[in-house]
């Protein structure tokens, strides 16, 4: 109960007074969070130095500490979560999200770091829009390797999924220069990571983590060249493409000869035949 409660201390009626007061130095004059030294020496090792270290003088007022490397909103939301006060992760953003990072990194907060890697996991979407931002935002974050290896592994699974599990697609599309502007040193990455994304996590027949073997084909999990099993029907031994009409694909008869043949998705006969 006690810590349900603890959250209430941010309020200014709750009658506690606090004892620092952070200063944002790089935002408008007038930006502060005050808080309460005692909880966030709890949290952090790091401001436990800070406020009750052996070199500490003892302070006979409230204390200003200067913040010059955080905004105040990504601070005041590390406070809160060591309040103990509900956020809605939802709300953040993967920039907002990597500054929380960095700062409980810094203050060695570990179960905020593990926090946001998990919202990054639960709430975010990386699609062929973004992927490229999020490979940069990555890079910007080398130094902070958890972080940045679940960016750069979201990125590649996204192209892994876009190119349906064709790494010549990949390859293609990025030597496209009416494609887009990319800095070189994050193509490059990204290409490195996906080979071993590939051969480490994507099965090697439905190209899918984890392995789709006994589902049935979609428009949405559909690889081109996969094996398959059929309990009814054209008896397909392959994936050939999507066609027009989303309901209908193409399968193969026999691999040598090429013989192909219509079928429907969704009608209970043909599962991608992985292992």
């Amino acid at each position: 109960m006690a810590a349900e409660n603890l959250s209430n201390c941010l309020d200014i009626s709750c009658g506690i007074p606090t004892d620092v007061r952070f200063l944002f130095i790089k935002e408008k004059i007038g930006k502060e969070l005050k808080a309460h030294k005692f909880p966030l020496a709890v949290a952090s090792d790091v401001f436990q130095r800070a406020f009750y270290g052996s070199m500490k003088k003892e302070a006979t007022e409230e204390e200003d500490v200067k913040i010059v490397d955080a905004t105040m909103e990504v601070f005041k939301t590390m406070v809160e979560f060591i309040y103990n006060k509900e956020l809605n992760w939802n709300a953040f953003d993967l920039h907002f999200l990597s500054s929380l990072y960095y700062l409980g990194d810094k203050y060695n907060i570990a179960n905020l770091k593990a926090s946001v890697l998990n919202s990054i996991a639960d709430h975010q979407r990386v699609n062929m829009e973004n992927v490229l931002v999020v490979a940069t935002l990555a890079e910007e974050n080398v130094n902070l390797y958890p972080l940045y290896e679940q960016l750069y592994q979201m990125s590649v699974a996204c192209l892994d999924i876009h190119f349906q599990g064709s790494y010549k697609e990949v390859v293609k599309f990025f030597s496209d220069p009416k494609s887009f502007e990319a800095d070189p040193r994050i193509v490059a990455m990204l290409m490195q990571k996906l080979l071993v994304f590939k051969s480490v996590v994507s099965c090697s027949n439905c190209c899918k983590f984890p392995c789709i073997d006994g589902e049935e084909p979609t428009v949405e999990n559909f690889t081109p060249g996969a094996r398959v099993r059929n309990t009814g029907g054209a008896a397909i031994v392959r994936l050939v493409n999507v066609k027009d009409n989303p309901a209908t694909f193409v399968g193969s008869i026999h691999v040598q000869n090429g013989i192909t043949v219509p079928c429907s998705f969704g009608v209970g006969y043909y599962f991608y035949n992985c292992k």
